[in-house]
Protein backbone atom coordinates (compact mmCIF):
# COMPACT_ATOMS: atom_id res chain seq x y z
CA UNK A 1 0.00 0.00 0.00
CA UNK A 2 1.20 3.55 -0.58
CA UNK A 3 2.59 5.21 2.53
CA UNK A 4 -0.56 7.27 3.13
CA UNK A 5 -2.88 4.27 2.94
CA UNK A 6 -0.54 2.18 5.06
CA UNK A 7 -0.44 4.73 7.83
CA UNK A 8 -4.23 5.23 7.79
CA UNK A 9 -4.91 1.48 7.86
CA UNK A 10 -2.23 0.83 10.48
CA UNK A 11 -3.41 3.71 12.67
CA UNK A 12 -7.10 2.79 12.56
CA UNK A 13 -6.39 -0.87 13.16
CA UNK A 14 -4.09 -0.11 16.11
CA UNK A 15 -6.68 2.21 17.63
CA UNK A 16 -9.61 -0.19 17.44
CA UNK A 17 -7.45 -3.17 18.45
CA UNK A 18 -6.44 -1.23 21.57
CA UNK A 19 -9.95 0.02 22.42
CA UNK A 20 -11.88 -3.11 21.42
CA UNK A 21 -9.46 -6.07 21.34
CA UNK A 22 -10.66 -8.94 19.16
CA UNK A 23 -13.96 -7.25 18.33
CA UNK A 24 -13.32 -5.93 14.81
CA UNK A 25 -11.65 -7.13 11.64
CA UNK A 26 -10.15 -4.66 9.20
CA UNK A 27 -10.38 -4.85 5.44
CA UNK A 28 -7.96 -3.01 3.19
CA UNK A 29 -8.58 -1.04 -0.01
CA UNK A 30 -6.45 -0.66 -3.11
CA UNK A 31 -5.00 2.59 -4.36
CA UNK A 32 -5.95 3.11 -8.03
CA UNK A 33 -3.91 6.30 -8.48
CA UNK A 34 -1.52 4.64 -10.94
CA UNK A 35 -4.08 2.49 -12.80
CA UNK A 36 -2.73 3.49 -16.22
CA UNK A 37 0.83 2.40 -15.48
CA UNK A 38 1.94 -0.91 -16.98
CA UNK A 39 3.05 -2.13 -13.54
CA UNK A 40 -0.26 -1.40 -11.80
CA UNK A 41 -1.04 -5.08 -11.14
CA UNK A 42 2.40 -5.72 -9.64
CA UNK A 43 2.13 -2.62 -7.46
CA UNK A 44 -1.35 -3.62 -6.33
CA UNK A 45 -0.15 -7.14 -5.47
CA UNK A 46 2.53 -5.50 -3.32
CA UNK A 47 -0.26 -3.50 -1.63
CA UNK A 48 -2.11 -6.75 -0.92
CA UNK A 49 1.02 -8.34 0.53
CA UNK A 50 1.64 -5.31 2.75
CA UNK A 51 -1.98 -5.35 3.89
CA UNK A 52 -1.63 -9.04 4.72
CA UNK A 53 1.55 -8.32 6.68
CA UNK A 54 -0.40 -5.68 8.64
CA UNK A 55 -3.08 -8.32 9.30
CA UNK A 56 -5.84 -7.02 7.03
CA UNK A 57 -8.73 -9.50 7.15
CA UNK A 58 -9.39 -9.11 3.41
CA UNK A 59 -9.80 -6.75 0.47
CA UNK A 60 -12.91 -4.56 0.29
CA UNK A 61 -13.91 -3.10 -3.03
CA UNK A 62 -16.61 -0.45 -2.94
CA UNK A 63 -18.96 0.26 -5.83
CA UNK A 64 -16.42 2.72 -7.20
CA UNK A 65 -15.43 0.03 -9.72
CA UNK A 66 -17.88 0.17 -12.61
CA UNK A 67 -19.49 3.41 -11.41
CA UNK A 68 -16.89 6.02 -10.45
CA UNK A 69 -13.23 5.11 -11.03
CA UNK A 70 -11.99 5.97 -14.51
CA UNK A 71 -8.75 5.42 -16.36
CA UNK A 72 -6.66 8.18 -17.92
CA UNK A 73 -8.93 8.26 -20.99
CA UNK A 74 -12.08 8.66 -18.90
CA UNK A 75 -13.28 5.07 -19.38
CA UNK A 76 -14.86 3.38 -16.35
CA UNK A 77 -12.72 0.74 -14.66
CA UNK A 78 -14.89 -2.36 -14.40
CA UNK A 79 -14.84 -5.07 -11.76
CA UNK A 80 -13.99 -7.68 -14.38
CA UNK A 81 -10.95 -5.88 -15.80
CA UNK A 82 -8.17 -8.44 -16.39
CA UNK A 83 -5.67 -6.17 -14.59
CA UNK A 84 -7.42 -7.18 -11.37
CA UNK A 85 -7.02 -10.94 -11.89
CA UNK A 86 -3.51 -11.24 -10.41
CA UNK A 87 -4.60 -9.17 -7.41
CA UNK A 88 -7.54 -11.44 -6.63
CA UNK A 89 -5.39 -14.51 -7.26
CA UNK A 90 -2.86 -13.26 -4.71
CA UNK A 91 -5.66 -12.63 -2.21
CA UNK A 92 -6.70 -16.26 -2.67
CA UNK A 93 -3.15 -17.49 -2.13
CA UNK A 94 -3.02 -15.48 1.11
CA UNK A 95 -6.50 -16.70 2.15
CA UNK A 96 -7.76 -13.12 2.18
CA UNK A 97 -11.43 -12.81 1.20
CA UNK A 98 -12.40 -10.25 -1.43
CA UNK A 99 -15.63 -8.42 -0.71
CA UNK A 100 -17.04 -6.49 -3.66
CA UNK A 101 -19.93 -4.01 -3.57
CA UNK A 102 -21.12 -4.12 -7.16
CA UNK A 103 -24.31 -2.06 -7.39
CA UNK A 104 -27.28 -0.73 -5.48
CA UNK A 105 -30.93 -1.76 -5.85
CA UNK A 106 -32.22 -1.44 -9.42
CA UNK A 107 -34.56 1.39 -8.35
CA UNK A 108 -31.48 3.63 -8.16
CA UNK A 109 -31.34 3.39 -11.99
CA UNK A 110 -35.06 3.99 -12.55
CA UNK A 111 -36.56 7.42 -13.22
CA UNK A 112 -35.84 10.04 -10.59
CA UNK A 113 -39.33 10.96 -9.46
CA UNK A 114 -41.85 10.48 -6.64
CA UNK A 115 -43.17 7.14 -7.89
CA UNK A 116 -39.74 5.51 -7.61
CA UNK A 117 -39.87 3.10 -4.64
CA UNK A 118 -36.58 4.57 -3.36
CA UNK A 119 -37.67 8.18 -3.80
CA UNK A 120 -37.17 9.15 -0.15
CA UNK A 121 -33.56 7.96 -0.19
CA UNK A 122 -32.84 9.43 -3.62
CA UNK A 123 -34.35 12.77 -2.69
CA UNK A 124 -32.17 12.89 0.44
CA UNK A 125 -29.09 11.56 -1.41
CA UNK A 126 -29.28 12.60 -5.09
CA UNK A 127 -25.76 11.27 -5.76
CA UNK A 128 -27.15 7.77 -5.22
CA UNK A 129 -29.12 7.99 -8.47
CA UNK A 130 -27.34 6.24 -11.33
CA UNK A 131 -30.00 6.66 -14.02
CA UNK A 132 -28.01 9.02 -16.24
CA UNK A 133 -26.82 6.70 -19.01
CA UNK A 134 -24.28 9.30 -20.19
CA UNK A 135 -22.41 8.82 -16.92
CA UNK A 136 -23.29 5.35 -15.58
CA UNK A 137 -23.69 1.92 -17.16
CA UNK A 138 -27.00 0.07 -16.84
CA UNK A 139 -27.59 -1.92 -13.65
CA UNK A 140 -27.67 -5.23 -15.59
CA UNK A 141 -24.23 -4.44 -17.08
CA UNK A 142 -22.69 -4.12 -13.61
CA UNK A 143 -24.21 -7.41 -12.50
CA UNK A 144 -23.04 -9.14 -15.69
CA UNK A 145 -19.48 -7.94 -15.02
CA UNK A 146 -19.65 -9.56 -11.62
Amino acid sequence: MPAGLISIFKSRKASTDKLFPGRFVHYMNLDYTHWDRSDFSDTAVAQIEEGHRLRAAGLKEFKRLGLHLRDGEGKLITIDDPKLDTIRKRCGELFMPVSIHVADPVAFWLPYYQRNERWTELKDHPKWWFGDSKIFPPHRELLAAQ
